[in-house]
């Protein structure tokens, strides 16, 4: 009968060491799992905010891209303008010059009869 004790005190022993030993080694792994996806959300996180500031750089060049072609388009809007209004004025100079000459010849029309 003690022996039967000794040997089932023997055995706890063994089984309280063994539940031991592999509770370190699950605690071990758990804390490495742990340590291994904070690495990755911090590489996870660095890449993200790589990828905006990336992104917030082609809006910006985008934007001003835009804003020149924009500028430009206005310029030569206006110069179209202008190109056309000085063509109008001298349409409208031949003409009065026309006209004057019309009413000159017929005044000399006029005043030979």
């Amino acid at each position: 009968m003690e022996l039967e004790r000794d040997f089932r005190q023997q055995r706890e022993k063994e089984l309280a060491k063994s539940f031991a030993d592999e509770n370190i080694k699950i605690v071990k792994k758990i804390d490495d799992e742990k340590v291994e996806r904070e690495a990755k959300i911090r590489d996870l996180s660095r890449e993200v905010k790589a990828e905006f500031k990336q992104q917030n750089k082609t809006i910006e060049e985008s934007g001003s891209l835009i804003t020149q072609k924009i500028e430009q388009t206005a310029l030569n809007l206006e110069k179209e303008m202008d190109a056309r209004f000085d063509s109008q004025d001298r349409i409208v100079d031949n003409l009065n010059n026309m006209v004057k000459t019309f009413q000159e010849t017929l005044k000399v029309i006029r005043d030979d009869l």
